[in-house]
């Protein structure tokens, strides 16, 4: 799983393998590539202090599928 926020929560109780998604600015999609080598779900709370990845450039990403929408929460499978 891929996370840009709440990374120790969703650790703590899947017991899952997290990965941070990091840097939280626009850097974050040169920097994406490298982080993200593996295919996985990826968690993104997009609010006024994390504000990347953004959610259009998802949707408008093909490596990117939303399979889920929450009140402010959007989760998506990834493949490199």
């Amino acid at each position: 799983i891929y996370a840009n926020h709440n990374w120790p929560v969703f650790a703590y109780y899947t017991g899952i393998k997290i990965k941070q998604l990091y840097p939280y600015d626009e850097s974050f999609y040169s920097a994406y590539t490298d982080l993200m080598s593996e295919k996985g779900i990826i968690i993104v709370y997009p609010n006024e202090n994390i504000k990347y990845p953004k959610v259009n450039w998802l949707d408008k990403n093909n490596k990117y599928k939303l399979i889920k929408k929450f009140s402010d929460i959007y989760i998506y499978e990834y493949t490199p």
